[in-house]
C-alpha cells in the first residue's frame, strides 16, 4: 500500500498517522479483513474517545514520541497508537463519503507533503468536533505557554 502513497516522513504526527492508518484501512478493505493484527488498532477501537483527546494535543508536533515507531512509555500502555488514529480518521472519512471508490482513490493519493490537503481531509472526515483551524490554534497556544515557562 505504501508504494502507492505520496509519502513525507518528515511531516507532523497527524500526517504520518494518516500515512500509516490509511494504508492499514485500505489494506483491510481490499482484503476483506475485519480484524487487524495490530494491537494498537484493537486497543484504539475500545478507547477511541480518550485517544482522540490526547492526540489532539500532540498531532501538530514533529516529534512522534510514544505515538509511533517507539517503545516509549505512554499513559495507554500500547505502542504505535498513531496507526489507530490514522485508521480511525480514514474510516470516518470513508463512512462520510457517498462515493466509496472516489474516497479510496483520494486516500491513496493524499499528498502528505501538503499540510492544507491533510487538514482538509481531516475536516471532511468529521472525526474531530473542532475544525483543524481551531485545533491548530489550541496547539499553538499550548506550545507558546510552554515556551513562556
Amino acid at each position: 500500500m505504501h508504494t502507492q502513497q505520496v509519502q513525507d516522513l518528515e511531516s507532523n504526527l497527524l500526517s504520518i498517522s494518516l500515512l500509516e492508518g490509511i494504508a492499514e484501512f485500505v489494506s483491510m478493505l481490499a482484503t476483506g479483513t475485519t480484524q487487524s493484527h495490530l494491537p494498537a488498532l484493537q486497543y484504539g477501537l475500545q478507547h477511541d474517545a480518550q485517544l482522540r483527546e490526547v492526540f489532539k494535543k500532540d498531532m501538530f508536533s514533529y516529534e512522534y514520541g510514544c505515538w509511533l515507531w517507539s517503545d516509549a512509555k505512554n499513559e495507554f500502555g500500547t505502542r504505535d497508537l498513531a496507526y489507530y488514529m490514522g485508521y480511525a480518521i480514514a474510516k470516518k472519512y470513508y463512512e462520510q463519503t457517498s462515493d466509496k471508490q472516489a474516497a479510496i482513490k483520494e486516500m491513496i493519493e493524499l499528498d502528505h507533503y501538503k499540510e492544507e490537503e491533510i487538514e482538509a481531509f481531516v475536516n471532511h472526515s468529521g472525526y474531530f468536533k473542532e475544525s483543524m483551524e481551531v485545533l491548530k490554534k489550541e496547539y499553538r497556544n499550548i506550545e507558546n505557554e510552554a515556551l513562556i515557562r
